[in-house]
């Protein structure tokens, strides 16, 4: 596959016509929709349909897009790096994680890292929906994740383990402190975080148990979950670690889930290359979580040890 026509595809693609494209870059549009052709002849698919309108991909175009965006930024990053050599770290890196985990890691990870690489860009994405799958296509350079799905194109590594507490309203008898049961979480109504996928093990019980949680509201965002709760529509299953404050001024109650606890995994794509940038963001994220759980920051938890990778 040439280099140039990719480019040039992907160019096509985005701009939905030819004559853009052909405007955008610089060459006649006849010039142009022979490189097309040629990419074509060489997939062995059509990759653009034409219309009145411009073009729009094809199944074959969607998936060559996803990958030839995925490639094209690839070398520009190692361009990047081969010219910035031995000299100071440069680059951009997209990290993402759920808003728990936000909250308590990227203002100081942020501050520390900035401190010591001014030339690395940082992006802060949080939510937990469809991170593994962001991370797949390139999107993201780097996540924590608490999913237990294995996938070949995506490499984790766990991080650490904090349990999970079922957080509602003061008064609440059985939010008194001491660790309660599946079985007495699941009689009452439960607000859920978006795309946990660690939660699984709440449904998967909940069937062994002949039970089904209770659960009509779903929110990305722990301000959301917070104010959900306060608000009396029912409890929420977190960490400590993002209530804790809540907790000791006794806005909420919440007692621990026994037996169940999150595992948090920094997930990175596999099959390409990470760039120097996002792997020393990487060695910073797990030094600056071991400096939280160590301090107490990130509270009730347990660091795992370091092993390797796992699919």
């Amino acid at each position: 596959m040439d280099l140039r026509q990719l480019r040039y595809f992907v160019a096509i693609a985005e701009a939905g016509s030819l004559s853009a494209a052909a405007g955008t870059i610089g060459i006649a549009q006849s010039a142009l929709s022979r490189h097309l052709q040629c990419l074509e002849q060489a997939v062995g698919a059509r990759l653009l349909d034409r219309g009145r309108r411009g073009v729009v991909p094809t199944e074959a175009g969607t998936l060559l897009l996803a990958r030839g965006r995925a490639i094209l930024e690839e070398i520009e990053a190692t361009r990047a790096e081969l010219a910035s050599g031995a000299g100071r770290l440069r680059g951009t890196v997209d990290i993402a994680t759920s808003s728990t985990v936000a909250d308590v890691l990227y203002g100081p990870l942020a501050l520390r890292f900035a401190r010591a690489h001014p030339d690395v860009h940082l992006n802060f994405h949080e939510g937990q929906d469809d991170l593994v799958s962001r991370l797949a296509q390139g999107r993201l350079d780097l996540a924590i994740v608490t999913t237990s799905d294995r996938t070949d194109l995506v490499s984790f590594r766990p991080l650490y383990a904090e349990a999970v507490w079922l957080i509602g309203l003061p008064g609440d008898p059985l939010l008194g402190g001491a660790p309660i049961a599946l079985e007495q979480v699941l009689t009452r109504e439960l607000i859920l975080p978006v795309g946990e996928a660690s939660l699984h093990w709440l449904h998967a019980e909940s069937r062994l148990l002949g039970l089904t949680p209770r659960c009509r509201l779903h929110a990305e965002s722990l301000g959301t979950i917070r104010e959900l709760v306060h608000l009396g529509l029912g409890c929420a299953l977190l960490p400590y670690s993002a209530m804790c404050a809540e907790l000791a001024a006794g806005r909420f109650a919440g007692a621990e889930i026994r037996g169940f606890e999150l595992v948090r995994k920094l997930g990175t794509p596999r099959g390409r290359a990470p760039s120097r940038a996002a792997r020393v963001v990487a060695e910073a994220i797990g030094a600056e979580i071991g400096r939280l759980v160590d301090g107490g920051q990130i509270e009730r938890a347990r660091l795992i040890p370091i092993g390797p990778q796992t699919e």
